[in-house]
């Protein structure tokens, strides 16, 4: 039986503006930001460093219209999604 699921999880803080076009052919909308995610280990000197991690985020349709006008640059936000890698040299 197989049961392949690809759902994600993020919260962090909007790194920048959202960025929003508009797919000509269907008039459809796409959002695009990074989401900041911070992690707190402690160091060999009894305090904590910070390490963030970037994801890209992209969105389509009326989720993306929502997400231009609400979203603003440093705004917590909790999203779910499907994961999916890019790669390019």
């Amino acid at each position: 039986m197989s049961n392949n699921t690809n759902v994600v999880v993020v919260t962090g803080n909007l790194g920048c503006e959202v960025d929003f076009r508009v797919f000509p052919q269907s008039g459809s909308g796409v959002s695009e930001f990074r989401v900041a995610i911070s992690k707190y280990r402690p160091n060999d000197q009894g305090g904590f460093e910070t390490y963030t991690t970037w994801v890209s985020v992209k969105m389509f349709g009326k989720l993306a219209e929502r997400a231009r006008d609400k979203l603003v640059k440093g705004a917590k936000v909790a999203l779910t999604g499907e994961l999916s890698e890019d790669s390019w040299e």
